[in-house]
């Protein structure tokens, strides 16, 4: 008796070898396929084959985790088949992670191409300028996709493959190839003479004037750069400089005004008088006429003035940006 039930014992453990059951209530697995591990992606999850855990469901259903597809419970989170919802295939390039089908070679980010096992910027890249693989010759660099000589730096320009200062430079003055002639330096982008009297009291000739360029608003750095109006010249640049006001008004805008009587700026600024009001001593008061005082327009029942108002810049509604000023009625960085 003890021999038959050894060997029934035996042969019960021969016959389930291989296979996984789950023991729970109403619920029997299937044999498990081998899970084959790929190369991990870039996010570092390693891919798995489409052989993935199935099991028949029964009455009591598929265990949590499981979804039932075609009669089998499966995982969708990584069957290939059924990948993120019952069937839907991946590729036969792809697996399925974490419920999306994703590349078994993972993508570069936007603006950049794979080259082998690096990703490159193709418009930028001088060994795959383009294209992968298309290297740029030796002191040439890759500019939008295409090779070329190498750009100059800021205020250079390339004359004659060399990048040059055309503002300074005797044998490309202005433009390449102007060659200055004996006895003349190159200022500013012209041939001077070196006894030339702008020259001799620290100024530059401009259009036959001499001008200082570290102040002239209509040569502010070099000849012909005009400051916008409302701008001043300092040490080369333009720059929005405000002017003490005279005693008795104040800046609002960039203007100096008497907030005592101004109907658009009526004891403080940007408080403007309805229209038919006037402002006395800083109080908007009922006035005897209609209509605004000369110089303001009517904005939606205000009186506000077009050139200098930052939220009616030169028409009534008109906004200017959080970095601008409303200049004689043009919104100006």
């Amino acid at each position: 008796m003890k021999r038959t039930l050894a060997i029934l014992i035996l042969v019960l453990l021969l016959s389930t070898a291989g296979c996984t059951r789950y023991q729970g209530e109403g619920f029997q697995w299937r044999e498990t396929p081998v899970q084959t591990p790929l190369p991990p992606t870039a996010e570092g999850t390693p891919l798995l084959s489409t052989a993935l855990v199935t099991a028949t469901p029964t009455v009591s259903g598929c265990p949590d985790g499981f979804t039932e597809c075609g009669g089998s419970c499966v995982d969708t989170q990584r069957d290939g088949g059924n990948c993120g919802y019952c069937g839907n295939a991946c590729g036969s390039s792809q697996s399925c992670v974490s419920g999306e089908c994703r590349s078994k070679t993972a993508p570069c980010p936007n603006g950049l191409t794979r080259c082998g096992k690096n990703c490159m910027d193709l418009k930028r890249d001088r060994w795959n300028c383009g294209a992968c693989g298309n290297e740029c010759g030796e002191g040439s660099a890759c500019v939008d996709g295409q090779c070329g000589e190498q750009p100059c730096r800021d205020g250079f320009s390339r004359c004659g493959g060399s990048c040059v200062d055309t503002y300074t430079s005797e044998a490309n003055c202005g433009i390449c190839g102007r060659t200055c002639a004996t006895g003349e330096d190159c200022m500013e982008g012209h041939c001077i003479p070196m006894g030339d009297p702008c020259r001799a009291s620290g100024q530059t000739r401009c259009n036959g004037t001499c001008v200082d360029l570290e102040s002239d608003t209509a040569n502010c750095g070099r000849c012909g750069n005009e400051c916008t109006p409302g701008f001043s010249c300092v040490d080369g640049t333009c720059k929005y400089v405000e002017e003490p006001c005279p005693t008795g008004q104040s800046r609002c805008f960039g203007n100096c005004v008497d907030t005592h009587s101004d109907a658009a700026n009526c004891g403080d600024c940007a408080v403007s008088c309805r229209v038919g009001e006037t402002c006395v001593q800083g109080i908007c008061t009922p006035g005897e006429g209609e209509g605004c005082p000369e110089g303001l327009s009517d904005c939606g029942g205000f009186c506000v003035e077009l050139g200098w108002d930052p939220e009616n810049c030169g028409s009534c509604g008109t906004i200017c940006g959080s970095d601008q000023f409303c200049i004689e009625g043009a919104c100006v960085e």
